[in-house]
C-alpha cells in the first residue's frame, strides 16, 4: 500500500494497513536514506586507498629499522602491539595532516578540475615520495654492533629524507586521480 508518491499514506485505507502507516510526525521526505554524491565516494575511496598504501610503507619502515626480528622475551610481547599500533595510526595521523593542505584544492572548483585535468603531475608525486624513500634508506648508514650477547645489523636510513618522502608520498597519494585517459572507457 502506497500512496501516488510512492511513500507510504499518512491514514490507512483497510484495517490491515494500519502496520504500513506513516505516522504523522514522521516528515515526508522523499527517501530516508541519504544518498552520497560521487565526490564524497570518490573522496572516500582516495583516503582508504591511500591509506592501504602508508600502511604498507610504514610496515616496511618499521620492519627494516628491525622491529620484531630478534626476540628477547617479555619486552618483544609489549612492543609488538605498540608496533601494530603505530603502523594503524601514523598512517592516518599523516593522511589527516595532509588533507588540510588539500582542502584548497578540493574546495576550489577551478583549482580542483586544473588538478583532474594535470593528474600525472599526482602520479609523478606519488612516484617522487617512493624515490625519496628509497634514497633516504641509500643515504642513510648500517649500524651494527653487540647488544645484550647478540648481534645485530640495522641500516638507519636519513631521517630528513625519510620525513620528507613520508609526507610527499602521503599528500600525493592521497590527492591523486588517475587520468580519464588510462582507463578503459576513454579507449
Amino acid at each position: 500500500m502506497t500512496s501516488q508518491s510512492g511513500r507510504p499514506p499518512r491514514h490507512p485505507t483497510t484495517p490491515g494497513d494500519w502496520n504500513k502507516v506513516m505516522p504523522a510526525w514522521v516528515p515526508a521526505v522523499p527517501s530516508s536514506r541519504i544518498e552520497q554524491s560521487p565526490r564524497t565516494r570518490t573522496v572516500i575511496v582516495q583516503f582508504w586507498s591511500a591509506y592501504a598504501v602508508m600502511f604498507v610503507v610504514s610496515v616496511f619502515i618499521q620492519q627494516s629499522l628491525g622491529a620484531g626480528t630478534a626476540y628477547d622475551g617479555a619486552s618483544t610481547f609489549m612492543a609488538a602491539p605498540i608496533a601494530l599500533l603505530l603502523s594503524l595510526t601514523l598512517p592516518a595521523v599523516t593522511l589527516g595532516a595532509v588533507s588540510l593542505p588539500g582542502l584548497v584544492i578540493r574546495h576550489s572548483p577551478k583549482l580542483r578540475s586544473w588538478w583532474i585535468s594535470h593528474s600525472v603531475i599526482a602520479a609523478t608525486g606519488v612516484l617522487l615520495g617512493l624515490a625519496l624513500l628509497g634514497i633516504a634508506y641509500l643515504a642513510g648508514f648500517t649500524e651494527s654492533g653487540v647488544l645484550d650477547g647478540s648481534q645485530y645489523s640495522v641500516r638507519v636510513p636519513d631521517w630528513s629524507l625519510l620525513i620528507a618522502g613520508w609526507m610527499v608520498l602521503a599528500f600525493f597519494a592521497l590527492h591523486l586521480w588517475l587520468p580519464l585517459r588510462w582507463s578503459r572507457r576513454s579507449r
